[in-house]
């Protein structure tokens, strides 16, 4: 996985604020993953500039932000001239330490900082902190509602003909849902009526389905 080094409080920004730009002094044309790396040194300026930006003062969780430590990942979509930046607005704006910009998109926090030292530039996580970002990663996300289905029916031991039988849904409708499918909100409630299943879990499992897995809606009841 490749990584840049940013000094905080630009990763915070990043992974929780908004920020979509990064300033980069040369250009690359690499896109996809990316992890966020909280650089050693602090940027005071930058943590006013950011305080006066969020109309707010300067507080004690702006100037203990993780350093040294991989924070998030998120995705390259580009790379652009800062002269260009009309084209492209970003409400960040830029800072003038180009003569590039990382556009950012999709920003992740991991649930626990990665302590690793940084380098200057794009650079390559090794093999060991790539899997514990990947880990945490993924132990930071809420489980799919296939993932729930699954635990459900193994707690349960239930078939799949018996939890189609029991819900009321065609067994092709679950198949598709356990292959990660996105149910229609009349089968989401049923299955989760029949499994007991928390409601508030239910809710949070379909809005990450889209991101974890090609979701499809069921166009009507089955």
């Amino acid at each position: 996985m490749k990584a840049v080094s940013i000094r905080q409080p630009w990763a915070h920004a990043i992974l929780h604020l908004g920020r979509d730009v990064e300033p980069l002094g040369y250009h690359i044309s690499y896109q996809g993953p990316i992890a966020i790396h909280a650089a050693e040194l602090y940027d005071m300026n930058g943590a006013r500039q950011l305080a006066t930006i969020l109309n707010q003062p300067l507080t004690d969780e702006l100037l203990e932000l993780p350093r040294n430590a991989i924070v998030g990942v998120a995705t390259v979509t580009g790379c652009r001239a800062i002269s260009d930046r009309a084209k492209h607005r970003s409400p960040w704006g830029a800072r003038e330490d180009g003569p590039y910009q990382l556009v950012l998109a999709d920003p992740e926090p991991l649930p626990d900082p990665i302590a690793t030292p940084g380098r200057l530039g794009i650079w390559t996580l090794d093999d060991a902190t790539a899997g514990a970002v990947a880990a945490a990663l993924e132990a930071g996300r809420d489980p799919s509602f296939a993932d729930l289905l699954r635990a459900e029916m193994g707690r349960r031991v239930l078939t799949r003909e018996e939890l189609a039988d029991h819900a009321g849904v065609s067994l092709r409708s679950l198949d598709r849902y356990l292959a990660g499918g996105r149910p229609n909100a009349h089968n989401a409630r049923v299955l989760a009526g029949a499994l007991e299943m928390d409601l508030e879990r239910v809710g949070r499992a379909l809005g990450t389905d889209g991101r974890r897995t090609p979701a499809r809606a069921d166009g009507a009841h089955e």
